[in-house]
């Protein structure tokens, strides 16, 4: 494994990349985790994914890859997606977020970043909720904020 000092967060898209069918979860999991133990440091890895049959699979095949669990719209409460996961970090979509959500998946020992934070009014809602940091299209222009 790579002793390299960047951190890798990768997302899997299973459904996006099927032109019918997308491979099966299990499939898929097993060369991300393969290549991961491959080619870097488990401890330096973090693989995200809005498929919660993926994020099960990665529970069941590489405990100890730490996930990132995203979501948009969901049936599952904050609570029920740190139990079901246990993940590092709970990406929502920003405009779904409030801070009673954030405060419940903090007390969980769960990270908060929400995406894609890309406006200063924006950058400026998410820091006062308390997240953890930002997923943004405009690494740039949040450098540029967070000089301020």
């Amino acid at each position: 494994a790579c002793n390299h000092p960047v951190n890798l967060d990768i997302e899997i898209k299973r459904h996006e990349l099927a032109e019918k069918e997308p491979p099966e979860a299990s499939k898929m999991v097993r060369h991300v985790v393969e290549e991961i133990h491959r080619s870097w440091d488990v401890k330096r890895t973090v693989v995200r994914s809005f498929d919660f049959e993926v994020l099960e699979e990665m529970k069941r095949q590489a405990p100890e890859i730490p996930l990132a669990v995203l979501t948009y719209e969901t049936a599952l409460s904050v609570k029920a997606i740190c139990e079901k996961f246990h993940p590092k970090i709970w990406a929502p979509f920003y405009l779904t977020l409030s801070a009673e959500d954030i405060c419940l998946a903090q007390s969980l020992g769960v990270e908060v970043i929400p995406y894609t934070v890309n406006t200063v009014q924006d950058f400026d809602r998410m820091i006062a909720l308390g997240v953890s940091g930002l997923t943004t299209d405009y690494p740039k222009r949040l450098l540029e904020y967070l000089k301020r």
